[in-house]
């Protein structure tokens, strides 16, 4: 009996750790994990949105820079538009019926559907996330309405990227091959919705694809221009109603860093509508054929002028490159040196240990950290950046 135990046992351990000899991890796809060389620009703009209270009013004024550029830029792009945002859906969590917050995300919407109308030949490429549909078919109306106006919203394809949850994703990628079909009907929905108290439930799959916790994190406008430089505006809003009090930082810059980010933008595009399945009605040669009159309308990248040496530049970097650049930056951070970070989320292990290297060298750190007191409209706890702190 004991001998029959150990097999037994051998075998369960077997089992579980199958999963990590098989699933392998994916490499970072093209338009992804990228640093460019320096780039000459004439005009970069530092954008800030701002919320305020006002003690004496009782209510809070709020300065929404950002956003109200970004429609000015998509008002003013001319020979192409790509917009790239990470949430961008009009849940508000606990806070629904409040009534105080923007609506960003319809507010984005109409003024992309806007200038399809008014410019029907102008291409406009729309990419987000697949938690604004909540993985499954939870996809705000106005997504729909984009794509009847000739916008392809295209989700990002997250099975080509890296897994971050490196414990629950080859369990998860092994054994769902064996699962029953996501199809199930509406009593058979068993987990509240997350995002929107009133939206419908949630399959076990849905849950399955939250708790990969990985995404598409950018927030890109990319706009060209007749006879002048392409712009870009990059930076940590998101057109989410339930995040329109937060505050947030930008930045607007021309020249041909915006077509380097523009060619970034279209192959992660391309790669994500390669499965019709990633794209809103499953328009995906819709979205193909604006990617490629996208790219038709850009210089290569290898044609792109790099800045004169030790002239000001700008360059892109995104993804891994992004993590890569921080390390580097805080490396030269000695005795003498000054660093100030405002940071969201603080929790990446390498950084923080790099911090606490710069400090140990002598280097002045100041940390302004967010409260971390809500998310996605739901108060939280202070994780990670009270623990962190």
């Amino acid at each position: 009996m004991r001998k029959f135990f150990w097999i037994l046992i051998g075998a369960l351990l077997g089992v579980a750790l199958l999963p990590y000899l098989l699933v392998r991890q994916k490499e970072l796809p093209a338009g992804t994990d990228l640093s460019s060389p320096g780039f000459a620009y004439s005009e970069a703009r530092l954008l800030i949105d701002r919320t305020v209270w006002d003690a004496q009013a009782e209510r809070a004024i709020l300065s929404h820079q950002i956003f109200d550029t970004i429609l000015e830029e998509i008002d003013a792009a001319e020979t192409f538009l790509i917009v790239d945002f990470f949430l961008w859906n009009p849940w508000r969590g606990a806070i629904e019926s409040t009534g105080e917050l923007r609506p960003l995300a319809q507010e984005l919407a109409e003024a992309l559907i806007r200038k399809r109308i008014q410019e029907p030949d102008l291409p406009i490429l729309a990419v987000t996330d697949p938690v604004n549909r909540i993985y499954g078919d939870h996809a705000p109306a106005y997504f729909e309405r984009m794509a009847g106006a000739g916008i392809p919203v295209v989700y990002t394809d997250l099975e080509k990227l890296p897994d971050s949850n490196q414990i629950y994703a080859p369990q998860a990628r092994f054994w769902r091959q064996y699962l029953p079909s996501e199809n199930v009907a509406e009593d058979a929905r068993l987990v509240p919705n997350p995002f929107h108290p009133e939206g419908k439930n949630l399959t076990l799959a849905q849950l399955g694809r939250l708790l990969f916790f990985k995404a598409n994190h950018r927030k890109v406008l990319v706009a060209g221009h007749r006879g002048a430089a392409p712009r870009l505006l990059i930076g940590s809003l998101n057109p989410a109603d339930g995040s329109a009090n937060h505050s947030n930082v930008g930045v607007l810059v021309d020249g041909a860093v915006a077509l380097y980010a523009a060619h970034s933008e279209l192959d992660v595009a391309a790669w994500s509508s390669a499965d019709a399945k990633q794209v809103q009605r499953g328009e995906n040669y819709r979205a193909v054929q604006v990617i490629s009159d996208i790219r038709q309308r850009l210089p290569e990248l290898t044609s792109l002028p790099e800045a004169p040496p030790g002239a000001p530049s700008v360059a892109w970097r995104s993804e891994g490159a992004i993590e890569d650049e921080l390390l580097k930056q805080l490396e030269r951070a000695t005795e003498g040196s000054r660093v100030d970070a405002a940071v969201f989320y603080f929790s990446d292990r390498h950084i923080v240990e790099a911090f606490k290297q710069a400090v140990r060298r002598g280097a002045q750190v100041r940390l302004l950290l967010d409260a971390n007191r809500d998310a996605f409209g739901r108060e939280k706890n202070g994780i990670p950046n009270r623990t962190v702190a």
